[in-house]
């Protein structure tokens, strides 16, 4: 199996399991600690991201021949991908947690965040439209659009930290 598919789909799990073990703690069950569980997320899926495409950009470097270079470039590439795959797999792993493990969740968000508008001081009519705004940004298809674009940004910035210690210069010969 492609070496991008393995990485992405590890990150992918990795990350699944690490939301419902927010949801076991009960983090994701509460808008009142939804702000400590998303500061928590967004560490561990980096260090997630970062993990799987650090180990995935060293088998592929290992694939390369031993005396040729691998470059900064080939290891972001391959980072990157990882990170487009994870993002593409997230779309059914994140389907799952909002539909089947946590059917709420989607109220919990949107509780925190007029909790949020209402303690800046916004009430009334500008707190229903701020909701409406909220629920239409939070069907399925804007959500695997998000997922997709925060792994993918995630995923390019561990790449961006990572490559530096992946990369390797080709072996010099003497003509």
């Amino acid at each position: 199996m492609n070496t991008y598919l393995i990485y992405g789909l590890i990150c992918a799990l990795s990350n699944f399991v690490f939301n419902v073990i927010l949801y076991i703690l009960g983090l994701h069950s509460d808008p009142s600690k939804l702000g400590f569980a998303n500061t928590l997320g967004m560490l561990g899926s980096a260090a997630i991201a970062a993990t799987a495409i650090y180990l995935g950009q060293k088998v592929v470097r290992s694939k390369a021949p031993s005396d040729a270079g691998f470059s900064f470039g080939q290891a972001l590439t391959a980072g990157f991908l990882i990170s487009v795959t994870a993002g593409l797999f997230g779309i059914l792993t994140n389907y799952l947690y909002m539909v089947y493990i946590n059917p709420n969740f989607k109220e919990i968000i949107i509780q925190f965040q007029l909790d949020k508008l209402a303690a800046r001081g916004i009430s009334g009519p500008a707190l229903d439209q701020a909701e409406k705004g909220m629920r239409m940004f939070m069907k399925p298809m804007m959500q695997s659009v998000f997922a997709v674009f925060g792994t993918v940004s995630i995923g390019t910035i561990a790449s961006l930290v990572t490559s530096f210690f992946v990369k390797r210069s080709g072996v010099k010969t003497n003509s």
